[in-house]
């Protein structure tokens, strides 16, 4: 004999590599397996030699030669070993992290340890494995027994152990299991339609396991079910459950040939739609019931106040009754009945109120109307009544938040976050300080430009009356919510563009107007639900100016649309409500502050306060029938003070003067009103419910940086920056703008 060491790292054809020829009396004695014909050629690995396959590397066996390992092959991650007509017998150890395959009628040998590590594919196609007596197989990967090419059913052999940790796929094919077979299941062990398990020694799946039989099983030896067992395919012999049977796959059927034992401890989980059709178990013997759940998973749908199915049918008659009967329903309860031959599951509307099951004052709103309403209910309304009933506690909590109509109450706090980003381009204008647009949305848009007193038309280098002003800004903020349930958390982005006319009328005083647009979108974050809002605004606004301290003021107007839209989706119910109506807004404002100058420094604090008052129209949803919303007006206000600091510094240049800040407040919110929606579904208007939306928090910081630059020619550039925190909300807000004086 020879002996060989090798290391494959290419392709390695059989022919390639090396060739004993031995007599055929040796043969007999060292290597011929049993029932196999002697081999044509072969090569051989022994005690102490390794064949290691890496990455890249690919091995091919073909032609009927023969691999025999007395030592150790090590398919490595991204190698490739193949049978192609060829077979492997292992005496020692084969490790297989990469892809191993089995086909064109080929046979593999084992005798003694094939792992298949997780990273491992295995595949034994219209070919064989046999695991003989002794020798063990562990699948921690993913291995797949078919015959794809050939209508003669070619198997995997088990006569020793077989552990499958991970995933293993019978299709098409057959397993066989001898008497001194093993078969343990910890992972998903798939037997699909029209491949066949026949075990005649130990099938065991395990706690956590899955078993899905769509084929035949047949259990020669007592089959005990430790993990979960399902399909729609047919078990010969009996069974004793000790976890969870689920028939089907979702609704379907499985068939024991035999015996059923359904332990205490034991799960009989069985899925129901809203037409009665349901999961079964048909056993020809006998069904033996010792206890043990139902578990009931109700699809989604419109049930009846009474539907009944029948989940399992025994040929030879049921003894015992089940034990505790569960359902992921909240309205309706299930319960079981018997028969000699039959076991009943009937579910019947309880006495659960919707309110019961509501988890937030919004959704306890919800479900009041609905429970007010007439359970004699028909039509359309009927219908909805029939799929809320169809639903588990967390669906209709999803239902109660959905048909609430949360996204008109956040409207509320964005449309004063539109109206003070306004506000905040003609503070800016005015060049005083900090202003102040934070109001009851708790939602600040602050738009601040930077002024240093060289060169600004409102500034103290100005003399005189009859200078005019013109001026152009553009202002873009995103900010969001955070609140303490789906309803009052939402994302939201604007922008906007304002032009103004002023004229300084005397040494001291500017006067001025303004007009400006938006538009921006608000989207709840955890509800399909949106609305863009576009906006037009009007002022008048005035700074005056003597020595080192400074007032400014301005009276505003704000006209809002709303477009929204809402998805309700439950059950049977799928529907989009939209509407369009419209808000005003008025608002005044005024700040005072005191320039001190420290070198070539300028610190200016300030007070302000701003009074507004936002209505918002009433309004009648469109295209979700009764479920639409016929939502009456509001009112809201806000009273908001502010104490702030900036500080600033001039920059002269040849062409500019340059005048960097750094702005600091807090603000406080003194109004406390609520932000609702009071209404009513367009089915049941007898039925009213006020919705709560997000309550502005009372205090927040504002943090800002600004860029001013004064031109020779009379016109200026200014850029801002500014971040708001409060301990819902965060935004972050940007500004551009250009004015010209003459």
């Amino acid at each position: 004999m020879y002996r060989s060491s090798l290391t494959c790292c290419g392709k390695f054809v059989l022919s390639c590599l090396f060739f004993v020829f031995l007599p055929c009396t040796a043969l007999s004695v060292d290597y011929v397996i049993p029932g196999s014909p002697p081999p044509a050629g072969f090569s051989n690995l022994f005690p102490g030699d390794t064949l290691t396959i890496n990455s890249g590397g690919d091995f091919t066996n073909t032609g009927t030669n023969w691999i025999y390992n007395n030592g150790i092959i090590t398919n490595n991650a991204g190698g490739t070993f193949t049978n192609n007509n060829g077979n492997t017998r292992n005496d020692t150890t084969f490790i297989n992290s990469g892809t191993f395959t089995n086909a064109n009628v080929s046979q593999i040998y084992n005798y003694g340890t094939f792992t298949n590590n997780t990273s491992g594919t295995l595949t034994n196609d219209n070919s064989y494995i046999h695991n003989m007596l002794g020798a063990v197989i562990t699948n921690d990967g993913t291995f797949t027994n078919l015959n794809s090419n050939t209508s003669t059913i070619r198997e995997f052999r088990n006569y020793g152990t077989f552990t499958n940790n991970g995933s293993f796929t019978n299709s098409n094919s057959r397993i066989y299991n001898a008497a001194s077979g093993v078969i343990t299941n910890n992972g998903t062990f798939i037997n699909e339609a029209g491949s066949t398990i026949e075990n005649n020694g130990a099938f065991a799946n395990q706690p956590g396991a899955v078993l899905i039989n769509d084929g035949t099983f047949t259990a020669n030896t007592p089959f005990t079910n430790s993990g979960t067992l399902s399909g729609i395919g047919t078990i010969n012999g009996n069974v004793t459950n000790a976890g969870t049977l689920a028939p089907g796959n979702s609704i379907g059927q499985m068939t024991i040939t035999g015996n059923y034992t359904h332990n205490a401890g034991a799960a009989y989980q069985v899925d129901v739609n809203a037409t009665g059709q349901s999961d079964r178990l048909v056993v020809t013997g006998t069904a033996t019931l010792n206890g043990g759940a139902v578990d009931v998973l109700a699809q989604s749908g419109s049930y009846l106040q009474n539907t009944n199915y029948t989940i399992l049918t025994a040929g030879g008659g049921v003894t015992g009754v089940f034990g505790a009967v569960t359902s992921n329903l909240a309205f309706l309860t299930p319960s079981l009945s018997y028969d000699p031959s039959n076991v009943y599951l009937l579910l019947t509307r309880n006495s659960t109120n919707f309110v019961d099951v509501a988890g937030t004052p919004n959704q306890r709103a919800v479900a009041s109307a609905f429970d007010s309403i007439s359970p004699g209910a028909t039509g359309e309304m009927e219908a909805v009544l029939n799929s809320l009933t169809s639903l588990s506690a967390d669906g209709a909590r999803s239902a109660f938040d959905q048909m609430g109509g949360n996204v008109h109450t956040a409207l509320t706090g964005v449309s004063f976050s539109s109206f003070n980003s306004y506000m905040g381009v003609l503070t800016g204008r005015m060049g005083r300080g900090i202003a102040d647009r934070s109001f009851l949305a708790s939602l600040p848009q602050p738009m601040y430009a930077s002024r240093g007193d060289v060169a600004t038309d409102a500034g103290g280098n100005l003399s005189g009356g009859d200078e005019w002003g013109i001026w152009a800004r553009v202002y873009g903020n995103v900010g969001y919510r955070d609140g303490n349930d789906v309803t009052t958390e939402y994302d939201y982005n604007m922008g906007g563009l304002a032009i103004g006319f002023d004229r300084k009328i005397t040494n001291i005083l500017l006067l001025g107007f303004s007009v400006g647009l938006s538009g921006g979108k608000l989207d709840m974050n955890d509800l399909t639900e949106s609305s863009k809002i576009n906006s037009w605004h009007g002022s008048l606004y005035g700074s005056c100016t003597k020595g080192a301290w400074y007032m400014d003021g301005i009276l505003a107007y704000g006209y809002n649309r709303y477009d929204t839209s809402r998805d309700i989706s439950f059950g049977a119910v799928d529907k989009t409500a939209d509407a369009e109506y419209d808000g005003h807004i008025f608002g005044a404002y005024m700040e005072a502050g005191y320039k001190l100058k420290l070198n070539t420094i300028n610190i200016t604090p300030m007070a302000s306060f701003q009074a507004s008052h936002l209505t918002r129209d009433d309004f009648t949803e469109d295209n979700a029938g009764v479920l639409s919303l016929d939502g009456d007006s509001e009112n809201a206000d806000s009273l908001l003070g502010t104490l702030g600091i900036k500080v600033n510094r001039d920059f002269v240049v040849n062409a500019a003067t340059i005048t960097p800040e750094v702005r600091i407040k807090w603000l406080h919110e003194f109004s406390n009103d609520d932000y609702m929606l009071d209404t009513a579904f367009a089915g049941a208007p007898a039925a009213p419910f006020t919705i709560r939306g997000d309550h502005p928090d009372r205090d927040r910081v504002a943090f800002g940086v600004g860029l001013n630059a004064d031109m020779k020619n009379n016109s200026s550039l200014f850029l801002a920056y500014d971040a708001n925190f409060s301990g819902e909300y965060t935004e972050h807000v940007g500004s551009l703008g250009w004015r010209y004086r003459w």
